[in-house]
């Protein structure tokens, strides 16, 4: 059973977010999935472990996931104590245009790091509970509302940059790393713009093609393949935003068939992959707000 409190959708849906709690008898799984903004849970009860990118962590209540985007991930709840979480989608670059507005540049941390699980200790101290309650609980009208929004996530993204900056020795370590998973993740990351086969990959590491495909579907709860696209896709996506046009952004990111790129880019992101030339922010709004729940196909590897 799933029951959502609060949700809301603003500044043409570059901003969502989302009080919501699930109750069931036994464990449970969310995702793997992806976003193409930021996405930033606070916990509020509930057990779980949470995969990043092949890495497993420990999230307890009071904790606070950062996603960034375009990292996929899952969610491992157990037992039968409710799930309840605040969720904070948002874009990060239409922010840090609001602060160029004002003429500053706060921002000091690198955002493009992976994504950081931040404990309930630190989100006392910087007060990110705090901002995180009131974005989710406010009453402001529609009217007010939007503004309100920005302005507190702003004030919310500044705290977590001072904190990253300032204590990221303190952040949440993983509980467990599979150092092959990880050479496997590096290697698709490094090589995520070239056309390579698993054969390619599996040689590169020194291990049979089989051995790589189990391994990283147990691990990931994904086949390698559907990774891959995913990862391709995404990246596409932030191309075609930056003014490259489809067809280019296929090529750039491996693809040297149009039709099969076209193909997965609307099955994964919603919209077709020139979206953007009928309307910048409907394009922004599909791609950004977009999520897959990417374990659903069984695709042979």
């Amino acid at each position: 059973m799933e029951i959502t409190n609060h949700r809301f959708n603003t500044v043409g849906n570059r901003f969502f977010y989302h009080h919501t709690t699930t109750v069931q008898d036994d464990d449970f799984y969310f995702g793997p999935e992806a976003h193409g903004q930021y996405e930033l849970l606070y916990l509020v009860s509930g057990s779980l472990t949470h995969l990043i990118e092949g890495k497993t962590y420990e999230v307890k209540p009071g904790d606070m996931i950062l996603i960034a985007p375009n990292d996929i991930h899952a969610l491992h709840v157990r037992g039968k104590v409710p799930y309840e979480r605040m969720v904070l989608h948002f874009n990060l670059e239409l922010l840090t245009r609001a602060f160029q507005t004002l003429e500053a540049d706060p921002l000091r941390f690198d955002w493009s790091r992976r994504s950081p699980i931040i404990p309930a200790e630190l989100c006392r101290e910087y007060g990110l509970d705090r901002l995180m309650l009131s974005i989710i609980e406010n009453k402001e009208s529609d009217r007010y509302r939007s503004f309100f929004t920005v302005s507190r996530t702003m004030e919310l993204i500044l705290q977590l940059d001072k904190l990253f900056s300032n204590r990221e020795h303190a952040l949440t370590q993983p509980i467990s790393i599979d150092p092959l998973i990880q050479r496997m993740v590096e290697f698709i990351d490094e090589h995520l713009t070239e056309t390579f086969s698993l054969d390619d990959m599996a040689n590169k590491l020194y291990i049979s093609k089989s051995t790589l495909c189990h391994r990283f579907r147990d691990h990931m709860k994904m086949t390698v393949n559907r990774y891959i696209t995913v990862k391709r896709i995404y990246y596409a996506a932030e191309l075609i935003r930056k003014g490259m046009s489809a067809v280019e952004a296929g090529s750039a990111v491996g693809y040297s068939n149009y039709t099969t790129f076209f193909y997965n880019y609307k099955q994964i992101m919603g919209v077709n992959p020139s979206a953007k030339n009928q309307a910048d922010d409907d394009y922004l709004n599909a791609a950004n707000t977009s999520s897959l729940t990417l374990d659903a196909e069984s695709a042979s590897q």
